[in-house]
């Protein structure tokens, strides 16, 4: 048995606790902060993300999102290096030295809705959000991936010489 010590008529009774649950669809978004952590079974690493929706009608919400880095599962640590790749395009480095380089960039994150059972009613309730797809804004090409295109464009037609004048 453990003491409480505490007269609970002083506080508002709790409904319990729960997270706010965006609807499915696309988002901008910028990444705020992040930890480097180990799984909680121990057996790989990854960064638990901080993001923010930066406009509509969810502007300031802040979800997380965890992306492996490491793990004995060589799969999934193949699904996390993707998702950072994913990141990391977004925001148009394609090799960060380190997190901070992909904080406050807007792209876009396509979330989905997850559902659990209810044991209590048998039926599937909302039970959070998950990340799907994370692209640059405006469904852009980051910019080093731009760059080439850019170089090779050619000039107007009206502006172009005659082949026999080059």
């Amino acid at each position: 048995m453990s003491a409480i010590g505490i007269n609970t008529s002083d506080y508002e009774p709790s409904t319990g606790g729960g997270r706010t649950i965006y609807p499915a669809g696309q988002y901008l978004m910028v990444i705020t902060g992040d930890i480097f952590k180990t799984t909680k079974n121990g057996k790989g690493e990854g960064f638990l993300f901080d993001f923010q929706i930066i406009e509509g009608d969810h502007q300031g919400a802040e979800l997380k999102n965890w992306v492996t880095y490491a793990h004995q599962s060589q799969v999934a640590e193949q699904i996390g290096r993707g998702e950072l790749r994913a990141i990391a395009d977004a925001v148009g480095i394609q090799n960060p030295a380190d997190t901070s380089q992909l904080y406050n960039v807007p792209m876009l994150v396509t979330l989905g809705v997850e559902y659990k059972r209810d044991p209590a009613t048998g039926e599937d309730v909302p039970d959070g959000n998950q990340f799907k797809k994370i692209e640059a804004a405006n469904n852009q090409a980051p910019p080093q991936q731009q760059a080439p295109q850019q170089q090779h464009q050619q000039a107007p037609a009206q502006q172009k010489a005659p082949a026999w004048q080059r």
